[in-house]
């Protein structure tokens, strides 16, 4: 009986071990099935960043994302956009489709609406495969002195009746006056 009793205490903690792993094979599974789906937009794997200096109380343009190209059938409608980890600072202004034209996307400018450009609003902008790739555009409103930043930002959009979420590393820095 002690020597049943013995055998089982030794065991208890390989099974702990066994069950725990099992555990965490179930939650990092339903953490991937519950991912959202990025669909044809999903950009390539790698993080970017945009410096942009500021005066206290000025709005500023900044780059959120260049959209990839869309190799697919249909149109792509754009739904909405949102920032991700915003530190205090900085205030969103807006968001603003940007059409690429002979100069080009932009990486920042200090006004917003930056001039000059051709922008649209973002719900309900559409474009297919024969379009240029638009850039997402922020506007930014510099709060407070010091380093702000935003960790990237998140679009929602529609192709056909399947709807998407895909996440841009785009980091932003504003630095007011400077850093």
């Amino acid at each position: 009986m002690l020597e049943q009793a013995d055998r089982i205490r030794r065991r208890t903690p390989g099974y702990a071990f066994v069950i725990l792993l099992l555990i965490a094979a179930l939650v990092a599974t339903a953490f991937l099935w519950a991912r959202p789906d990025p669909g044809p937009l999903e950009p390539p794997l790698g993080r970017s960043r945009v410096g942009v200096t500021a005066q206290l109380g000025q709005t500023v343009t900044a780059a959120a994302m260049d959209l990839v190209a869309y190799r697919g059938e249909g149109r792509v409608v754009l739904d909405s956009v949102e920032a991700v980890d915003v530190t205090p600072g900085i205030g969103v202004v807006g968001y603003l489709v940007l059409l690429p034209h002979a100069a080009g996307t932009i990486e920042s400018a200090a006004e917003w609406p930056p001039a000059g450009y051709d922008v649209r609003e973002v719900q309900g902008f559409t474009y297919s495969a024969l379009s240029t790739q638009p850039q997402i555009i922020v506007g930014l409103k510099a709060l407070s002195d010091g380093r702000s930043s935003i960790a990237g930002f998140r679009l929602r959009y529609r192709v056909g009746g399947a709807e998407y979420v895909v996440s841009y590393a785009q980091q932003i820095d504003v630095c007011v006056p400077s850093c």
